[in-house]
C-alpha cells in the first residue's frame, strides 16, 4: 500500500477510513439539527457543529473537487463559529442578512459533500435523498414558528430518514471496501480540539476585556447656558443608587422657558462606580401621578466623564399615542432610550439632561402633580456572557407641582 496515499490518524480503520469520516459527519449533522433554545446552548452546539464537519472533510478533500470546495467552506464556518463565541461577550450579534447567507452556504457545503458521495456511490441514491431531506428540514427550521407542533413533529421524522441513509452509506462503503485517497494530517482530532477550544477562550477574552475599550465615543459638546430664563424653583439631594456609585449628588432646576414651556433641568454627578461600567441605557419618563404620561420634549442632554463628553446614541423610539381623556389624543415619548458606551475605567460620571415641558398639556390635568422618573440601567464591564438583563438599576425620581418641586421622593 503506498504510504505517499494513505496517511492514517486516530488509528484510523486501513480498510475503510469512510467508517470514521461518515461518522464525523452524522455527530456534525446531529449536532446542527438538534438544538435547545436555552441560554448559549444552541451555539455551543453549532460549534461542535461545525468541528465535526472540518474533521471529517479535511480527511477526504483530496479525493474529489466537491469534498474540497466543501473543506474550505468548512474553515469559513470555523472563523464564523470563533467569532460567535466572542460576540457572546458582547452586545452585538452577526445581522440576520449575514445568517441567511451563512445558511445558504450551509445547504451548498451539504450538497457538495453529497455529490461527492454520489460519484462514490452511482447505484444508490443514498446521498441524493440525504442531501434533499437536509434542505427541508433547513425550510421547516425557518418557518417552524408558523407550522407549530406539526413542524417539530415532521422535522424529528425526516431527521430520523436522513440519519438512516446516513448509516446505510456508511455501510455500503465498508462493506464494498472502498479505497479512497485520504489527506495528510497533521493535528491528530484530540489535539485540533484543544487548540480550538484556546482559540475560543482568546476570542472571549478580548471581547470581553480589549473592544469595550475601543467602543466609547466622545463628541465635542457644550452643556446650553440659562441664565436667560426665570429660575422658578431649585433642589438639590444626594441620592441612594442602588449600590451602582459611592456617591450620587442632584442638583434640579425649574426654568421658565416662554410662555409655553417650563425647562425641567437635571445635573447629576455619580462618584466611584462600584463595579466598571460597560454601557448604560438612560430612560426618562415624564408622568402624572395619576400614571397617565406627560407630552415632552429633550431640550438637551450631555454625560460625560469629567473629561470628555460621551456620544449619546437613540436605540429604541418610544413615541406613540396615548389618550388623556375620551376626546383628546396627545403624543408621549416615555420609553425612549438612549444608549452610553462608557470607559470602564472613568471614576467619575456627569449627566445633564433638560425637559421641555408644555405648560398647557400639564394644566389640561389641573391639580395633579407630576413624577419625573430616570432610569440609568446599567451593563457591568467583564461579564460573560452579555445579557440583555441589566446588572444594576439606578433610579432618580422627583415630584413636580407644576412650576415647583415639591416632594423629593427618594
Amino acid at each position: 500500500m503506498d504510504e505517499n496515499r494513505f496517511e492514517f490518524i486516530d488509528a484510523i480503520d486501513m480498510v475503510s477510513p469512510f467508517k470514521k469520516v461518515i461518522n464525523y459527519f452524522i455527530l456534525g449533522f446531529i449536532f446542527a439539527s438538534f438544538t435547545i433554545y436555552i441560554s448559549i446552548i444552541p451555539l455551543i452546539c453549532s460549534v461542535v457543529s461545525s468541528i465535526y464537519f472540518y474533521l471529517g472533510l479535511r480527511m477526504i478533500k483530496n479525493e474529489s473537487r466537491p469534498f474540497l470546495i466543501a473543506y474550505y467552506i468548512s474553515i469559513i464556518f470555523l472563523f464564523i463559529s470563533l467569532l460567535e463565541v466572542g460576540l457572546l461577550a458582547t452586545e452585538f450579534t452577526i445581522p440576520s442578512t449575514i445568517t441567511y447567507i451563512l445558511l445558504a452556504f450551509k445547504i451548498i457545503q451539504v450538497f457538495l459533500i453529497m455529490n461527492g458521495f454520489d460519484a462514490l456511490i452511482k447505484d444508490k441514491m443514498y446521498p441524493f435523498w440525504a442531501g434533499f431531506i437536509y434542505i427541508i428540514m433547513t425550510l421547516i427550521g425557518i418557518v417552524g414558528d408558523l407550522l407549530y407542533i406539526f413542524g417539530i413533529i415532521f422535522f424529528i421524522i425526516l431527521f430520523i430518514i436522513m440519519l438512516k441513509l446516513l448509516i446505510k452509506m456508511k455501510k455500503y462503503l465498508v462493506e464494498n471496501n472502498y479505497q479512497l485517497t485520504l489527506s495528510k494530517v497533521k493535528t491528530n482530532s484530540y489535539i485540533f480540539i484543544f487548540q480550538y477550544i484556546v482559540l475560543c477562550m482568546i476570542s472571549i477574552c478580548i471581547c470581553i476585556y480589549l473592544v469595550p475599550l475601543f467602543l466609547p465615543r466622545y463628541i465635542d459638546s457644550k452643556k446650553p447656558q440659562y441664565d436667560q430664563y426665570q429660575l422658578l424653583d431649585t433642589l438639590e439631594t444626594d441620592f441612594e443608587t442602588n449600590n451602582a456609585f459611592e456617591s450620587a449628588h442632584m442638583k434640579s432646576q425649574i426654568y421658565d422657558y416662554d410662555k409655553d414651556y417650563y425647562l425641567y433641568v437635571y445635573d447629576i454627578n455619580f462618584k466611584k462606580p462600584t463595579h466598571k461600567i460597560n454601557t448604560i441605557d438612560l430612560q426618562v419618563i415624564h408622568a402624572f401621578s395619576s400614571r397617565r404620561w406627560a407630552i415632552f420634549d429633550i431640550y438637551d442632554m450631555n454625560i460625560n466623564d469629567g473629561q470628555k463628553n460621551y456620544y449619546i446614541e437613540k436605540i429604541l423610539n418610544g413615541y406613540g399615542d396615548i389618550n388623556l381623556d375620551d376626546s383628546i389624543v396627545m403624543k408621549y415619548d416615555e420609553s425612549d432610550i438612549y444608549k452610553v458606551r462608557m470607559n470602564p475605567f472613568a471614576e467619575e460620571m456627569n449627566v445633564h439632561i433638560a425637559l421641555k415641558v408644555d405648560k398647557m398639556k400639564i394644566y389640561a390635568d389641573v391639580g395633579s402633580f407630576f413624577s419625573d422618573l430616570l432610569n440609568f440601567n446599567i451593563h457591568h464591564y467583564g461579564r460573560f456572557p452579555y445579557n440583555e438583563d441589566y446588572d444594576n438599576l439606578c433610579q432618580y425620581h422627583t415630584i413636580i407641582d407644576m412650576d415647583k418641586w415639591s416632594i423629593d421622593d427618594q
